[in-house]
């Protein structure tokens, strides 16, 4: 059960980062997991026990945004796929063409035809279209007007509202010249040209670079709160399939397609009869195209027969029996470890880079990977000359796959490559280690950490290359001396003065400085202010300490409203708080403790925003949401807490109610043995009224 327990944990950590478009890291080692990783651990945990919950939704994704859902009709469903080593995605993949064959009595129990056949006799049959790796989308329109637009979320049932956002989508129509009452299903995405050209932009403004495509794609349409910051994204949407059409025109997959491009003037994916050397070529050559694909849907063409044959399990949100996934292989390469470089990273974590023998890697020339962390050095004795696997995560970030053969010495380096002080070995998850170094001076850490500052409070625009310049001339050593800075020692420094007046302006918070032409207006605003007020939260969470993030910001923030009280309290204070561990406690005491002083200098600048205490109908209650909600879990959580009541994470004796939806499990368990009420998004309304 243990190794089941883990799958779980890490199949639904990966579900969350992906659908808010972040890097997928493994949580224990920190590696970034491809997708045949994903789909591998899925298999293995299948295989183990097949009834887990994580296999009762498209998603066991616990990312929830505050904002409305859509209800899909019909659901959003995954498809099967077809994946593993070449000869076992052709045998999965020639056995799920014969069921469907059967189904069409095309086919007997006892026939047993080889792919190769199956490609030539029944080519028409079937049809494909290469997978397109972006952001599900379902876009609804009523007499041919645009009304609603929703992604796609837990079971299928639901997904989160995007219909402001799409609406700066230029390939989206808002309106069609026929009133059709249709659905349109497919992938916004942002094309490889385009995001290399956004990429380059953020490397000159000294910005971060995104990750991959997808990544990016995920994050811009999630701008819930500013849907107007998507029209600067260049997102594009394709589409691949029609639904709730009246007296369609047309009766097969690739009818279809034609029909949506010259009658909706849309994009839609490319369907053609299935062929094997088709199949082929288009894993051989997917990566000259400028979209990110990560395999090809085959699919059943006559939607007569689509109709029949339904989907396995839930007929509403099982998977599709008509359509299968054939997932392309990561390239892969083998090449010679030149050397071994150690950079140390905001928290003190000294990464291995491996510096490699240049090859070429999903079309661009790769001369580096990461290694990720001590262990993967440790255990697989790496040195200069070993031969190793590379494999691009994602299709965008190199990663070291597989060891050939180990050469070398092994070389730790005793001290950090950035100040010199002593490296420590540090334990975590899984027998992992980690070289890290407690060096609160170090340099690397301070630039980083200064950076973090900035950015966890959403200050922009402000390049790490202009903060190590400021800390090279000694003019910022810790957070507070942000706020000291003066025109004059900036320009003094080296940097322009529009430049110098548009970091001033975004230290004190001046709203969207760059949109002042005018430099004396921002000097005179700069003059009229001394104090800048922020969320306590994002102040707590801009300190970087390690597992305190935004949301132990929250907790502090909403239960305490006053920083005072919260940089003074003990260990077992901040462990009785539901969320906050032991490790995560002692983190937070002992920075606070050791940055007394910097804590103190950094109060004479900031106000905190004051928390307005929430009361209600439900004033002091405290609730569990479980399971699948309608409307999602965001907005019961948005109600409660409107009406005074408190959310929690995890059902104890001490919650007044479980709200429970579908698929709750463990929770509603554990809720009837300690006599805690169960109520349904029903009853809980009825408490409101």
């Amino acid at each position: 059960m243990e190794k089941i327990k883990e799958l779980e944990n890490v199949i639904k950590h990966l579900d969350t980062l992906y659908e808010a478009g972040e890097e997928c890291k493994h949580p224990y080692t920190k590696e970034l997991v491809t997708d045949n990783e994903y789909d591998a651990f899925k298999r293995q945990l299948y295989n183990l026990y097949p009834q887990s919950t994580i296999f009762d939704k498209n998603t066991s994704s616990e990312f929830s945004p505050e904002c409305a859902m859509i209800k899909h009709d019909p659901p959003m469903t995954s498809i099967a796929k077809c994946n593993g080593e070449p000869e076992e995605k052709q045998e999965i993949l020639r056995k799920w063409m014969i069921n469907r064959l059967i189904d069409m009595n095309k086919l007997s129990k006892d026939d047993n035809p080889s792919l190769k056949e199956l490609s030539i006799k029944y080519s028409d049959l079937f049809c494909m279209s290469l997978k397109r790796d972006g952001v599900a989308l379902s876009l609804y329109y009523k007499r041919g007007n645009l009304i609603s637009a929703a992604l796609r979320h837990g079971d299928g049932n639901t997904g989160f509202d995007v219909t402001e956002q799409v609406k700066f989508i230029d390939s989206i129509p808002k309106k069609f010249k026929v009133p059709w009452t249709i659905c349109l299903r497919g992938e916004l995405e942002c094309k490889k040209s385009v995001f290399d050209e956004i990429n380059e932009q953020a490397i000159e403004k000294g910005e971060k670079e995104y990750a991959n495509p997808r990544n990016f794609t995920a994050g811009s349409i999630h701008q819930f709160k500013n849907p107007e910051n998507v029209k600067d994204r260049n997102l594009s949407f394709v589409s691949y399939s029609l639904l709730h059409l009246h007296d369609p025109q047309f009766a097969t997959e690739i009818e279809c397609e034609t029909w949506v491009r010259k009658n909706l003037n849309i994009d839609y994916v490319k369907c053609e009869s299935f062929s094997l050397s088709r199949l082929q070529e288009m894993e051989e050559n997917h990566r000259e195209e400028n979209f990110m694909i990560d395999g090809v849907v085959i699919s059943v063409n006559d939607f007569k027969w689509q109709k029949q044959m339904g989907n396995h399990g839930n007929k509403k949100t099982g998977s599709p029996r008509y359509k299968i996934a054939f997932k392309f292989s990561d390239q892969i390469e083998q090449t010679v470890v030149r050397e071994i470089q150690w950079a140390t990273g905001r928290t003190g974590n000294i990464t291995p880079v491996l510096i490699i023998e240049p090859i070429s890697l999903e079309g661009t020339k790769v001369s580096r990977c990461t290694a990720h962390n001590l262990s993967i050095i440790k255990q697989n004795k790496i040195g200069v000359g070993s031969e190793i696997e590379i494999i691009k995560s994602g299709k965008i970030i190199p990663k070291l796959h597989k060891i050939i053969e180990a050469k070398g010495k092994l070389n730790i380096p005793k001290t950090c490559p950035s100040c010199d002080f002593p490296t420590e070995i540090k334990n975590g998850n899984n027998d992992s280690q980690s070289l890290v170094c407690n060096n609160v001076d170090c340099p690397a850490q301070n630039i980083k950490n200064l950076n973090h500052y900035l950015k966890a409070q959403d200050i922009k625009g402000i390049a790490e290359k202009n903060i190590e310049r400021l800390v090279d001339n000694g003019l910022i050593l810790k957070r507070s001396d942000f706020y000291n800075l003066t025109l004059e020692t900036l320009l003094n420094s080296g940097i322009t003065e529009r430049t110098a007046i548009l970091t001033l302006a975004r230290i004190w918070m001046i709203p969207n400085p760059e949109q002042e032409k005018d430099n004396t207006v921002l000097k005179n605003k700069l003059k009229t202010i001394s104090k800048i007020t922020i969320p306590m939260e994002k102040f707590i969470a801009s300190f970087g300490m390690d597992g305190a993030g935004k949301e132990v910001g929250k907790l502090l923030s909403k239960k305490y409203q006053n920083f005072d009280k919260i940089r003074n309290l003990t260990i077992s204070e901040l462990e009785s708080i539901d969320g906050i561990g032991f490790t995560i406690a002692q983190n937070v005491v002992d920075f606070f403790s050791k940055n007394k002083k910097e804590i103190d200098a950094l109060l004479q600048f900031i106000i905190f925003e004051t928390l307005e205490k929430k009361s209600g109908k439900l004033d002091g209650k405290t609730f569990v949401l479980s399971g699948s909600l309608e409307g999602g879990k965001a907005m019961w959580q948005k109600i409660i807490e409107e009406q005074g009541g408190i959310i929690k994470s995890g059902v104890s004796k001490n919650i007044d109610y479980l709200i429970s939806g579908e698929g709750s499990g463990l929770k509603t368990t554990k809720a009837l043995e300690l006599g805690i009420p169960i109520l349904t998004t029903d009853d809980l309304e009825k408490l409101l009224n």
